[in-house]
């Protein structure tokens, strides 16, 4: 199970102060703007901030480790896109 650090204190993946899976947000925002991007659609600056807050929050977050950043590349790959 992943969990997430703040101030030493560790944070089960359901806190909200967790990094959460792009495909589960169930807010109005992220994951329509994921969607639009994968298939190589245009995005507007309000879609484009929120993925870079979203990647933020993982890049920012203690949730990954050497696997899980190798794992995120092959799939980035995968779709065609050059995550590095």
């Amino acid at each position: 199970m992943l969990s997430h650090t703040i101030g030493g204190m560790i944070l089960p993946p359901d806190h909200p102060d967790a990094p959460k899976y792009w495909s589960n947000e169930t807010g109005p925002e992220l994951r329509p703007a994921m969607m639009l991007y994968l298939t190589g659609r245009a995005l507007t600056d309000r879609q484009l901030q929120s993925i870079k807050a979203y990647v933020a929050q993982w890049v920012n977050s203690s949730v990954r480790s050497r696997a899980d950043l190798e794992h995120a590349i092959d799939l980035a790959v995968e779709l065609g896109m050059d995550p590095l």
